[in-house]
């Protein structure tokens, strides 16, 4: 499982309510191409990973007071992970994520954990990115910790 974290000028609270709109995960998320609602927290992601397409159906589960989202997939290969927020005052969030991908292929096999670590890296400075685009955030970004 490959982590980083990443501090945003944004409140948890706020962030949160605007995480919970999955359809704009494409917008951060490296790869996520589409996003299909099946059914209740159930998602089909159509993706790209080490270059190679996949549609991952996963579940998301949704920790209001934890302020976290989960993601798992329903079927092998796995794509799984997640993401917490840890307000630091009014105004910024801490944002733990976390991922971890089963690879597919001799060419994935070996070259993962670093594929999944560099992922989590760029997933993370796109989402500090999109933050700062977002309606209730100041466009300056505090700093990022890979």
């Amino acid at each position: 499982m490959e982590r980083a974290e990443c501090v945003v000028v944004f409140g948890a609270t706020e962030l949160f309510a605007e995480l919970r709109r999955v359809d704009d995960w494409p917008d951060f998320v490296e790869g996520l191409n589409a996003i299909e609602q099946l059914g209740h927290h159930r998602y089909r992601w159509d993706l790209v990973y080490a270059g190679s397409p996949r549609l991952v159906d996963v579940v998301l589960s949704f920790d209001h007071r934890r302020r976290s989202i989960s993601w798992k997939s329903r079927h092998r290969p796995r794509f799984d992970g997640g993401l917490r927020l840890a307000p630091l005052d009014a105004h910024r969030t801490r944002i733990h994520l976390w991922m971890s991908v089963e690879p597919v292929g001799l060419v994935q096999s070996l070259t993962e954990p670093g594929l999944t670590n560099a992922m989590v890296a760029r997933n993370l400075q796109r989402l500090s990115d999109w933050t700062a685009t977002r309606r209730h955030a100041p466009a300056e970004r505090v700093d990022v910790d890979f």
